[in-house]
Protein backbone atom coordinates (compact mmCIF):
# COMPACT_ATOMS: atom_id res chain seq x y z
CA UNK A 1 0.00 0.00 0.00
CA UNK A 2 2.60 2.65 -1.21
CA UNK A 3 -0.12 5.09 -1.70
CA UNK A 4 -3.53 6.63 -0.29
CA UNK A 5 -5.58 9.01 -1.54
CA UNK A 6 -8.37 10.87 0.47
CA UNK A 7 -10.54 13.21 -0.51
CA UNK A 8 -11.67 15.92 2.13
CA UNK A 9 -14.64 18.24 2.39
CA UNK A 10 -13.23 19.44 5.85
CA UNK A 11 -16.04 18.57 8.19
CA UNK A 12 -16.19 16.22 10.89
CA UNK A 13 -16.60 12.88 9.16
CA UNK A 14 -14.17 13.19 6.25
CA UNK A 15 -11.29 14.30 9.41
CA UNK A 16 -12.19 10.99 10.81
CA UNK A 17 -11.34 9.44 7.38
CA UNK A 18 -8.34 11.20 7.31
CA UNK A 19 -7.22 9.90 10.83
CA UNK A 20 -8.04 6.46 9.56
CA UNK A 21 -6.32 6.97 6.64
CA UNK A 22 -2.84 7.84 8.90
CA UNK A 23 -3.35 5.58 11.17
CA UNK A 24 -3.10 2.90 7.76
CA UNK A 25 -0.27 4.90 6.35
CA UNK A 26 1.58 4.22 9.94
CA UNK A 27 1.40 0.71 9.38
CA UNK A 28 2.37 0.80 5.79
CA UNK A 29 4.87 3.52 5.43
CA UNK A 30 2.32 4.67 2.92
CA UNK A 31 2.34 8.08 1.44
CA UNK A 32 -0.95 10.05 1.58
CA UNK A 33 -2.49 12.49 -1.31
CA UNK A 34 -4.45 14.30 0.42
CA UNK A 35 -7.49 16.19 -2.35
CA UNK A 36 -9.66 18.80 -2.05
CA UNK A 37 -12.50 19.55 -5.26
CA UNK A 38 -13.70 22.93 -4.89
CA UNK A 39 -16.72 23.94 -7.20
CA UNK A 40 -17.21 27.51 -7.45
CA UNK A 41 -20.95 28.90 -7.32
CA UNK A 42 -21.15 31.48 -10.06
CA UNK A 43 -24.59 31.97 -9.93
CA UNK A 44 -26.87 32.46 -6.73
CA UNK A 45 -30.32 31.63 -7.33
CA UNK A 46 -31.74 32.75 -4.00
CA UNK A 47 -30.20 35.92 -5.00
CA UNK A 48 -30.98 35.56 -8.55
CA UNK A 49 -27.38 37.72 -9.41
CA UNK A 50 -23.88 36.28 -10.38
CA UNK A 51 -21.14 36.11 -7.60
CA UNK A 52 -18.78 38.74 -7.75
CA UNK A 53 -15.40 37.67 -9.22
CA UNK A 54 -13.14 38.72 -6.22
CA UNK A 55 -15.82 36.77 -4.04
CA UNK A 56 -15.22 33.98 -5.93
CA UNK A 57 -11.56 34.37 -5.48
CA UNK A 58 -12.01 35.39 -1.80
CA UNK A 59 -13.68 31.85 -1.54
CA UNK A 60 -11.24 30.02 -3.28
CA UNK A 61 -8.60 30.95 -1.19
CA UNK A 62 -10.43 30.44 2.20
CA UNK A 63 -10.83 26.48 0.73
CA UNK A 64 -7.12 26.87 -0.34
CA UNK A 65 -6.03 27.99 3.26
CA UNK A 66 -8.39 24.94 5.12
CA UNK A 67 -6.57 22.48 2.89
CA UNK A 68 -2.93 23.45 4.01
CA UNK A 69 -4.39 23.55 7.62
CA UNK A 70 -5.35 20.01 7.18
CA UNK A 71 -1.80 18.94 5.89
CA UNK A 72 -0.10 20.44 8.68
CA UNK A 73 -2.60 18.73 11.45
CA UNK A 74 -2.02 15.50 9.78
CA UNK A 75 1.76 15.99 9.38
CA UNK A 76 2.54 15.99 12.94
CA UNK A 77 1.90 12.80 13.31
CA UNK A 78 3.14 11.37 9.89
CA UNK A 79 6.65 10.70 9.28
CA UNK A 80 6.45 9.48 5.33
CA UNK A 81 5.28 11.70 2.52
CA UNK A 82 2.04 13.95 2.00
CA UNK A 83 1.02 15.72 -1.04
CA UNK A 84 -1.99 18.06 -1.01
CA UNK A 85 -4.12 18.74 -4.29
CA UNK A 86 -7.04 21.34 -4.98
CA UNK A 87 -9.25 20.52 -8.13
CA UNK A 88 -11.77 23.07 -8.97
CA UNK A 89 -14.68 20.90 -10.16
CA UNK A 90 -17.69 18.79 -9.31
CA UNK A 91 -16.99 16.12 -6.46
CA UNK A 92 -17.55 12.98 -7.95
CA UNK A 93 -15.85 13.82 -11.14
CA UNK A 94 -12.65 15.48 -9.26
CA UNK A 95 -11.91 12.68 -7.04
CA UNK A 96 -12.02 9.84 -10.20
CA UNK A 97 -9.69 12.41 -11.91
CA UNK A 98 -7.32 12.06 -9.05
CA UNK A 99 -7.36 8.85 -8.93
CA UNK A 100 -6.38 8.59 -12.25
CA UNK A 101 -3.81 11.49 -11.83
CA UNK A 102 -2.21 9.99 -8.65
CA UNK A 103 -2.73 5.99 -8.73
CA UNK A 104 -3.15 5.08 -5.33
CA UNK A 105 -3.39 1.31 -4.10
CA UNK A 106 -6.45 3.06 -1.91
CA UNK A 107 -8.61 5.28 -1.66
CA UNK A 108 -10.31 6.51 1.93
CA UNK A 109 -13.60 8.48 2.11
CA UNK A 110 -15.73 9.48 4.93
CA UNK A 111 -19.32 9.73 4.81
CA UNK A 112 -21.80 11.50 7.18
CA UNK A 113 -25.68 12.21 7.33
CA UNK A 114 -27.95 13.03 9.17
CA UNK A 115 -30.88 14.50 6.54
CA UNK A 116 -31.90 12.35 3.41
CA UNK A 117 -30.27 15.03 1.49
CA UNK A 118 -26.54 14.18 3.25
CA UNK A 119 -26.90 10.87 2.84
CA UNK A 120 -28.47 11.27 -0.60
CA UNK A 121 -25.14 13.11 -1.34
CA UNK A 122 -22.44 11.35 0.42
CA UNK A 123 -23.97 7.92 -0.56
CA UNK A 124 -23.82 9.00 -4.36
CA UNK A 125 -20.23 9.79 -4.11
CA UNK A 126 -19.32 6.81 -2.10
CA UNK A 127 -21.05 4.74 -4.96
CA UNK A 128 -19.49 6.39 -7.66
CA UNK A 129 -15.89 6.27 -6.91
CA UNK A 130 -16.66 2.22 -5.88
CA UNK A 131 -18.30 1.42 -9.14
CA UNK A 132 -15.91 3.76 -11.57
CA UNK A 133 -12.34 3.69 -9.96
CA UNK A 134 -11.52 0.03 -10.09
CA UNK A 135 -9.51 0.70 -7.35
CA UNK A 136 -9.87 -0.30 -3.74
CA UNK A 137 -11.94 1.94 -1.19
CA UNK A 138 -12.37 2.25 2.15
CA UNK A 139 -15.50 4.08 3.35
CA UNK A 140 -14.95 5.10 7.18
CA UNK A 141 -18.10 6.49 9.12
CA UNK A 142 -18.31 8.99 11.30
CA UNK A 143 -18.52 7.08 14.03
CA UNK A 144 -15.78 4.75 13.30
CA UNK A 145 -13.24 3.80 15.63
CA UNK A 146 -10.15 5.40 14.65
CA UNK A 147 -6.97 2.08 14.98
CA UNK A 148 -9.01 -0.30 16.02
CA UNK A 149 -9.11 -3.19 13.39
CA UNK A 150 -9.69 -6.30 15.78
CA UNK A 151 -12.10 -7.93 13.99
CA UNK A 152 -12.05 -8.44 9.97
CA UNK A 153 -15.46 -9.44 8.51
CA UNK A 154 -15.15 -10.72 4.63
CA UNK A 155 -18.31 -11.78 2.63
CA UNK A 156 -17.09 -14.40 0.35
CA UNK A 157 -19.02 -15.21 -3.44
CA UNK A 158 -16.39 -17.44 -4.01
CA UNK A 159 -15.23 -15.85 -6.53
CA UNK A 160 -11.29 -15.89 -7.52
CA UNK A 161 -10.34 -12.34 -6.70
CA UNK A 162 -11.62 -13.21 -3.34
CA UNK A 163 -8.02 -14.78 -2.62
CA UNK A 164 -5.69 -12.02 -3.22
CA UNK A 165 -8.05 -9.76 -1.19
CA UNK A 166 -7.88 -12.16 1.69
CA UNK A 167 -3.96 -12.22 1.36
CA UNK A 168 -4.44 -8.75 1.79
CA UNK A 169 -6.18 -9.08 4.74
CA UNK A 170 -4.06 -11.46 6.48
CA UNK A 171 -1.64 -8.63 6.14
CA UNK A 172 -3.60 -5.99 7.78
CA UNK A 173 -4.51 -8.49 10.39
CA UNK A 174 -0.60 -9.63 10.74
CA UNK A 175 -0.20 -5.94 11.57
CA UNK A 176 -2.92 -5.36 13.75
CA UNK A 177 -3.02 -8.69 15.22
CA UNK A 178 -6.71 -9.02 13.93
CA UNK A 179 -8.89 -12.28 13.63
CA UNK A 180 -10.41 -12.48 10.05
CA UNK A 181 -13.96 -14.56 9.80
CA UNK A 182 -14.55 -15.03 5.81
CA UNK A 183 -18.22 -15.58 5.69
CA UNK A 184 -20.86 -16.80 2.46
CA UNK A 185 -24.55 -16.03 2.87
CA UNK A 186 -26.10 -18.85 0.86
CA UNK A 187 -29.72 -19.06 -0.04
CA UNK A 188 -31.91 -22.03 -0.97
CA UNK A 189 -30.89 -22.48 -4.46
CA UNK A 190 -27.97 -24.53 -4.39
CA UNK A 191 -27.42 -27.59 -1.74
CA UNK A 192 -25.59 -27.24 1.66
CA UNK A 193 -23.27 -29.79 0.30
CA UNK A 194 -22.43 -27.47 -2.73
CA UNK A 195 -21.97 -24.68 -0.08
CA UNK A 196 -19.46 -26.67 1.97
CA UNK A 197 -17.66 -27.63 -1.32
CA UNK A 198 -17.58 -24.47 -2.28
CA UNK A 199 -16.12 -22.64 1.33
CA UNK A 200 -13.79 -25.84 1.30
CA UNK A 201 -12.07 -25.10 -2.02
CA UNK A 202 -11.62 -21.38 -1.16
CA UNK A 203 -10.19 -22.26 2.44
CA UNK A 204 -7.73 -25.09 0.47
CA UNK A 205 -6.44 -22.22 -2.10
CA UNK A 206 -6.02 -19.28 0.59
CA UNK A 207 -4.20 -22.24 2.29
CA UNK A 208 -1.38 -23.05 0.11
CA UNK A 209 -0.31 -19.38 -0.33
CA UNK A 210 -0.43 -18.05 3.36
CA UNK A 211 -0.39 -18.70 6.91
CA UNK A 212 -3.79 -18.81 7.33
CA UNK A 213 -4.18 -19.26 11.85
CA UNK A 214 -6.09 -15.60 11.93
CA UNK A 215 -8.95 -17.06 9.77
CA UNK A 216 -11.85 -18.77 10.10
CA UNK A 217 -14.93 -19.38 7.77
CA UNK A 218 -18.55 -19.49 8.22
CA UNK A 219 -21.66 -20.58 5.99
CA UNK A 220 -24.79 -18.42 6.87
CA UNK A 221 -28.44 -19.22 5.46
CA UNK A 222 -30.81 -16.08 4.46
CA UNK A 223 -32.32 -14.31 1.50
CA UNK A 224 -31.48 -10.94 2.21
CA UNK A 225 -27.89 -11.07 1.95
CA UNK A 226 -27.04 -7.26 2.77
CA UNK A 227 -29.32 -7.49 5.64
CA UNK A 228 -27.33 -10.85 6.63
CA UNK A 229 -24.08 -9.32 6.58
CA UNK A 230 -24.79 -6.58 8.44
CA UNK A 231 -26.66 -8.79 11.43
CA UNK A 232 -23.32 -10.73 11.48
CA UNK A 233 -21.38 -8.13 11.77
CA UNK A 234 -23.12 -6.74 14.44
CA UNK A 235 -23.27 -10.08 16.00
CA UNK A 236 -19.18 -10.27 15.79
CA UNK A 237 -18.76 -7.03 16.33
CA UNK A 238 -16.83 -6.58 13.96
CA UNK A 239 -14.56 -3.55 13.48
CA UNK A 240 -14.00 -3.80 9.35
CA UNK A 241 -16.18 -5.51 7.10
CA UNK A 242 -14.48 -6.33 3.33
CA UNK A 243 -15.92 -7.58 0.34
CA UNK A 244 -13.97 -8.48 -3.38
CA UNK A 245 -15.55 -6.68 -6.28
CA UNK A 246 -15.42 -7.86 -9.81
CA UNK A 247 -17.14 -5.82 -12.00
CA UNK A 248 -18.96 -8.47 -14.21
CA UNK A 249 -20.31 -9.96 -10.72
CA UNK A 250 -24.16 -9.96 -10.56
CA UNK A 251 -23.83 -10.84 -7.13
CA UNK A 252 -21.56 -8.07 -6.52
CA UNK A 253 -23.66 -5.52 -8.30
CA UNK A 254 -26.50 -6.15 -6.21
CA UNK A 255 -24.66 -6.42 -3.05
CA UNK A 256 -22.23 -3.47 -3.13
CA UNK A 257 -24.93 -0.78 -3.50
CA UNK A 258 -27.60 -2.38 -0.73
CA UNK A 259 -24.73 -2.93 1.94
CA UNK A 260 -22.72 0.18 1.61
CA UNK A 261 -26.34 2.31 1.90
CA UNK A 262 -26.24 0.26 5.17
CA UNK A 263 -22.73 0.45 6.70
CA UNK A 264 -22.40 3.67 5.85
CA UNK A 265 -25.69 5.07 6.70
CA UNK A 266 -26.37 2.97 10.17
CA UNK A 267 -23.21 2.03 11.48
CA UNK A 268 -19.90 2.19 12.75
CA UNK A 269 -18.20 0.07 10.97
CA UNK A 270 -15.74 1.00 7.97
CA UNK A 271 -16.41 -1.14 4.63
CA UNK A 272 -13.35 -1.89 2.47
CA UNK A 273 -14.30 -2.90 -1.32
CA UNK A 274 -11.48 -4.29 -2.79
CA UNK A 275 -10.87 -3.16 -6.95
CA UNK A 276 -12.08 -5.25 -9.48
CA UNK A 277 -8.27 -5.11 -10.78
CA UNK A 278 -6.65 -5.83 -7.40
Amino acid sequence: MKKILVPTDFSIASKKATDYAVALAELYDSKIVLMHAYAPLIYDPAMLTYIDTSEISELKNHELKKLEQEKKRITRRLKSPITSVFVEGMTKQSILTAIKKSAPQIVVMGTTGNSALEKSIFGSISLSVINDSHKSVLVVPEKAQVGKIKRIVFATDYHENDIKAISMLIDLAEKTKAKIEVIHIANEDFSCEYEKESMNALKEKIERKQNTAALSYHILKGDKIATEIEKYCIKSKATLLALSRESRSFFMQILIPSITKKMIYHSEIPLLVFGAKE
